[in-house]
């Protein structure tokens, strides 16, 4: 997935898909292996997907992209809630060059003066769904509109 170069670029979105692919694949295995009482062991099972780090938006003058802080988090799974009509969330937002905006991290919502979403905050929110508490442990509240 390094690609400051031209070169090394030219493989990083078929290296993407095929992560997205894997995790597919799991999320498919966890969903379709049913339990005697009905539910999947996706019913049972967290799954959280992120990286430390994104890639800027353009390339740059090698061709390839640099690190870049805005970033994502995908959730899925037990102790998520989910959307109106269980579709997907999203949470954050990003101006018109994708640079990360100010929101209130318990609902997502712009506000000005607010945090810029970080790794903490999903890290935080994943212990709080496994039952660990994130501010004692990291000091750092959850995005508790995502916990079930």
């Amino acid at each position: 997935f390094d690609s400051h170069t031209r070169s090394e670029y030219a493989s990083h979105p078929e290296a993407v898909t095929r992560g997205l692919k894997a995790v597919a694949g799991i999320v498919e295995g966890l969903q379709g292996t049913k339990l005697d009482d009905g539910r999947t062991l996706l019913d049972l099972t967290t799954v959280v997907v992120t990286s430390e780090f994104s890639r800027t938006p353009s390339k740059n003058e090698l061709g390839g992209k640099h690190h870049w802080p805005t970033n994502s988090m995908i959730f899925l799974g037990k102790g998520v809630r989910p959307g109106r009509g269980g579709a997907p969330r999203v949470f954050g937002a990003v101006d018109e060059n994708l640079v990360a905006l100010p929101v209130n991290p318990q609902n997502g919502s712009l506000r000005r003066g607010a945090d810029l979403l970080d790794m903490s905050h999903g890290l935080a929110t994943a212990l709080a769904m496994a039952g660990i508490d994130p501010v004692a442990a990291l000091g750092q509240e959850p995005i508790t509109d995502l916990i079930v």
